[in-house]
């Protein structure tokens, strides 16, 4: 049953009040009692762009109804599907406004957070690749992934519910029940399958436009005069994390930790490198180990120095240009966020990175 446009205001209201308790810093948003929360399967991060994930590997869900809010109505918000897209030129975004951009076969395009809030969800196609772009206002929660399933690309919408007080999806050709936050489908035909998360980056519009000059932005909301500035990031930077996922492990990064500094950690054995360079700058996260050897970076100006032969690296790209590594690319990871109660709360296991303290 769809949900009357008087109710989904409602609901909209309902997130948006969530939203400034949480950002205001009210970690305390309680969860139900249901004993012990076993958490979300974790989100699957990809290393080469395949195709998809596949019906047949799937993960083990349980299914608790009693974490269910609401009722499952069909597209109560209405997503973008094969949205109309223009070149940065066009746009009159505030330069401050949050994008989730995303670059893929050679193309790049940008997800404003003025367009995600309004309809959550994007299935839309970069560079070749399907690709499904998702904002939870409730849990702070950005996340693109490869939509397709076997090869076949999925159409998605909102189940209009939260399941453990986070976003909710459904397949058009199944509506199978999805959680945003895990990429996997926890009922119906599909549950258990996870699609495949995709490298993504979140910066403002202005910092994406100097790093990818050539990119598209989604066409509405394009209009006469400037939208908005919009950017829960820069608006409360210590109420989120930066989550990432590698070979079946995870870590949760405050974004704090990672401004201004270029971190240098591992994640599931693998060695990563985090950072974001200012707070008008985009999050990066790479793979730092070229040729198997894993370098330890610093910050050289505006660019990017591993300490072991002093190569100079693009902070944008991740590829070297000067030095004895010139040519050489890092690996781009993908990553998610949260707000520091939503990551707790669904990977209770995955933890928060914590800043060694100084002798």
């Amino acid at each position: 049953m769809q949900l009357s446009s008087r109710r989904a205001g409602t609901r909209r209201l309902a997130l948006a009040g969530l939203l400034a308790v949480a950002v205001a810093g009210a970690a305390a948003l309680a969860w139900p009692a249901f004993g012990t929360r076993p958490g979300l399967p974790l989100p699957a991060a990809v290393a080469v762009v395949g195709d998809g994930a596949s019906s047949m590997d799937r993960v083990d869900v349980r299914f608790d109804e009693r974490r269910l809010r609401g009722e499952l109505a069909f597209d109560d918000l209405t997503p973008l599907r094969d949205p109309a897209s223009a070149p940065a030129a066009a746009s009159r975004l505030h330069d401050e406004t949050l994008v989730v951009g995303v670059a893929l076969g050679g193309e790049a395009k940008a997800y404003p957070i003025t367009v995600l809030a309004r309809h959550e969800i994007v299935s839309d196609d970069v560079g070749g690749v399907p690709v499904l772009v998702t904002w939870c206002p409730v849990c702070g929660t950005a996340l693109v992934h490869d939509r397709r399933i076997d090869g076949r690309a999925r159409s998605f919408g909102s189940y209009g519910a939260l399941y453990e007080n986070a976003l909710t999806w459904f397949d058009h050709e199944t509506r199978s029940l999805w959680s945003q936050p895990s990429g996997v489908a926890l009922l119906g035909p599909l549950a258990g399958v996870r699609l495949d998360m995709l490298p993504a980056r979140l910066a403002t519009w202005g910092a994406w436009k100097r790093e990818r000059p050539d990119t598209l932005v989604l066409s509405e909301g394009i209009g006469a005069t400037i939208e908005e500035r919009v950017n829960p990031l820069a608006d409360a930077p210590e109420a989120f994390v930066i989550g990432v996922s590698v070979d079946g492990a995870a870590r949760g990064y405050p974004l704090g930790a990672i401004t201004g500094v270029a971190l240098n950690d591992e994640v599931g054995g693998v060695p990563v490198l985090i950072y974001r360079r200012d707070a008008s700058a985009g999050v990066h996260v790479f793979d730092r180990r070229v040729s198997g050897r894993a370098l330890e970076f610093e910050w050289a100006g505006s660019r990017l120095r591993d300490r072991e032969t002093g190569s100079l690296w693009d902070a944008a790209t991740g590829e070297a240009v000067e030095g004895r590594w010139e040519g050489a690319s890092l690996r781009e990871l993908p990553y998610g966020t949260a707000l520091a109660w939503a990551w707790r709360a669904f990977y209770p296991e995955a933890g928060l990175y914590e800043s060694p303290r100084e002798p």
